[in-house]
Parts: C-alpha cells; structure tokens; sequence
C-alpha cells in the first residue's frame, strides 16, 4: 500500500512538473498566460500540439536550400543528412517559411541592428553589452528560469549589403530555446510590436535605436522566409 501510495504521489509530482509556463508576449498584463506541456518523450509542445505526434528531433526532416537567392531547389534532409553534407555549401539556407503555419519548431529569435555606415557600429565592448542585454531580455520572457539558451552571433559587425546594393553593417544574434517548440504563427503574433523597458543600464546604443516597432525581427517568421544557417553567409561578400 506505502509502495502504491508513493508511486501515485510521484506520477502527480511528475505532473506538475512537466507544465512550463510562458509570459504572453502582449503588453497587456490581463493576458492569460500560454500553457506548454512536456510529451512523453521530452518534446515540449504547445497545448495546440497536444494530440498531434510530434517527432523527436533527430527523426525529423527539415526543409533546405542549397543557397540564400539563387538556387530554389529544397531539400528534405534529416540531421544527420545535414551534418554530412552541408559543409559543401556556404550559404546554405534552412527554409523555414515553406512549412505550413502551425507547423511546430523549435523556438527562437532573431535580433539586428543595422547601419548605412561602418563607422557607426558599436564597439566590441558596446556589443558584448547589447548582446548581454538582448540574452537577459529573452530569458526574462520566461516565467521558469531553467530554460536552455542557445545563441550565434556575428561579433564586431560585419558588412551585409542589402538586395539594391547599398551598403549595410549589421549586428546580429539569433537565440534558441532548443528544448521548446511552438509555431511561427505563435512566435509572430507574440512578439509582433513588442518592447521591453529599457533603464539606464542598457548602453546607449541599445535605447536609442529605432526598432520600428518590435524589438526582435519578427519577419523572420514570414511565409516563404529563408534563414541563413548558422556559420553560413547569405552572400560571398557577407562576412
């Protein structure tokens, strides 16, 4: 009975262990808060995912392209595909906009800042400050503090021209939550328009950057959106 008794205690403990919260996004606070759960095999997958199976990562098949503009041919590759194989191509390209909506993906953002002119970028030190910052924001989106994070970054700017050719010097860090899933169509309509407080402690650089609107790069999440993969180039001359 005692043996009966601390089995069922434990399956309940297991229970409450496996909801992980996440802070709506909205600058409303009356929002509710979105509830994601734990599947048996350790996928974390939104409450609209529930009854769906979601395969485990190394099982799953991601969409690619060999290149960022050129070449449209889309490759149905599994990681293992990828890790033998992407080596020959330096700008390869994961095409995440070709998957349906609500098809579920790991979460993550995408966070630049741009200028027309190299001599306006931040120092190495200003940078390690933005990118500090930016981290501490996306943790802090999170009501649990044990969420895993990920992160690429491009140090010390780099040179990005834009599409019509004009020059552009870019910061960028892109964060990962490798043991979330959601959706692009939930990442986009949570961070659209959203701005954290920012105090005296964020660098200058940071606050008075116009974000036109949201803080993190919610295009990223488009139909048809290609992301350049990391410790890859979008063009030969993206360094």
């Amino acid at each position: 009975h005692a043996q009966r008794c601390l089995k069922n205690l434990k399956t309940k403990l297991l229970a409450l262990l496996s909801k992980v919260t996440v802070k709506r996004l909205f600058s409303d606070s009356d929002t509710e808060d979105e509830i994601i759960e734990v599947a048996a095999d350790g996928t974390v997958i939104p409450k609209k995912h529930k009854n769906k199976k979601t395969k485990k990562i190394d099982d799953a098949k991601f969409l690619f392209r060999k290149d960022y503009f050129g070449n449209n041919e889309v490759l149905k590759w599994m990681l293992k595909e990828y890790a033998r194989e992407h080596a020959k191509y330096p700008h390869f390209t994961e095409f995440i906009g070709m998957l349906p909506d609500d098809a579920p993906i790991i979460l993550f953002i995408d966070f630049d800042m741009t200028w027309d002119n190299e001599d306006d970028l931040p120092s190495a030190k200003e940078e390690e400050e933005i990118f500090d910052k930016v981290t501490g924001v996306f943790r802090g989106l999170f009501k649990n503090e044990n969420v895993k994070i990920l992160s690429a970054t491009r140090s010390n700017g780099h040179y990005c021209p834009k599409e019509n050719g004009s020059d552009c010097w870019k910061v960028s860090l892109r964060l990962f939550a490798p043991e979330l899933v959601t959706t692009r169509k939930m990442l986009a309509t949570m961070l659209k328009g959203y701005m954290p407080a920012m105090d005296d402690s964020f660098p200058d650089t940071l606050r008075n950057y116009d974000f036109e609107g949201s803080f993190f790069d919610t295009s990223v999440y488009d139909k048809k959106r290609k992301m350049c993969c990391v410790g890859k180039t979008k063009w030969r001359e993206d360094k």
